[in-house]
Order: structure tokens, then C-alpha cells, then sequence
């Protein structure tokens, strides 16, 4: 079953590739997804936006070999020039591996 089934795998990879450029372009601060991240992780990522009560997380990363394959060079890149801009402004949160 597709996550996505209106939508093409050009389409998302465009997609992936806009979305990091926007993020950029409005500041936002980034939560990396990789193997060993945990849901406290995901919760420190999210204290500052206070948000009240407890809410349930679920964080589970479930890429796996065949994930390298869709991924293209805009992607790549797109997501390169992000993380280098995150990661040399100390205030931006970025979760390293």
C-alpha cells in the first residue's frame, strides 16, 4: 500500500527538494532523522515550543537500504545546504547522530 497513492515519486522527490528550501527560507529549526533517534530526543527538540501537557511521540525510523535508491541528487543537495546552514548557526537545533 502507497503512503502517497495521488501522488508520483517525481513528484515527491520535487516536493522533498522545495520543502528544504522553504524550511530554509522561513528559519525553522531542524530535527535530524536517523537509526538510533528516540522519542526523547523528539521531546527536547520540542520543549521550546511549550506545548503544554504530555502529549504521546512516537518516533521510529524505518528507512532502510532500498531508501538510497529514490533519493536524487537535488534531494541530496537541497538537504546539504540545509544541514551546513543549521549546523553553523549554533541557535538552530539540529539532532546529530
Amino acid at each position: 500500500m502507497r503512503k502517497f497513492p495521488d501522488t508520483t515519486l517525481s513528484g515527491l522527490r520535487d516536493s522533498y527538494a522545495l520543502c528544504l528550501r522553504q524550511f530554509e527560507e522561513i528559519g525553522g529549526d531542524a530535527f535530524e532523522y536517523h537509526p538510533r533517534v528516540s522519542e526523547g530526543d523528539f521531546r527536547r527538540f520540542l520543549a521550546p515550543l511549550d506545548l503544554g501537557a504530555p502529549f504521546p511521540v512516537s518516533v521510529r525510523y524505518a528507512a532502510g537500504p532500498t531508501s538510497e535508491e529514490n533519493v536524487t541528487d537535488a534531494m541530496r543537495e537541497a538537504y546539504r545546504q540545509l544541514r551546513e546552514r543549521l549546523m553553523a548557526d549554533p541557535g538552530r537545533h539540529v539532532m546529530k547522530p
